[in-house]
């Protein structure tokens, strides 16, 4: 899987992290979720379910979101064995 800067929502993970560095966590916690909601494939979900997984108010929230991640995660591990 290529790892394209121009991916809109590799875009917003970019621009989610910018915000933390700020200092504006509200700010990159909303970023991170916009690229959640415009995700098409398993890449654009799994990185965008990893960083909405850090703004998680509780555990089993912040647990749920980055089981969502995982998922993609084998779903792109698994078809990169196919293609091989």
């Amino acid at each position: 899987m290529e790892f394209n800067p121009n991916n809109n929502v590799v875009k917003l993970c970019l621009q989610g992290m910018g915000m933390e560095e700020k200092g504006k966590p509200e700010e990159a916690s909303k970023l991170f979720l916009q690229a959640w909601n415009e995700a098409t494939h398993d890449f654009e979900k799994f990185i965008s379910a990893h960083y909405v997984a850090r703004y998680q108010k509780n555990i089993s929230d912040k647990l749920k979101w980055l089981e969502t991640a995982l998922q993609f995660a084998l779903k792109i591990k698994a078809l990169q064995y196919l293609l091989c």
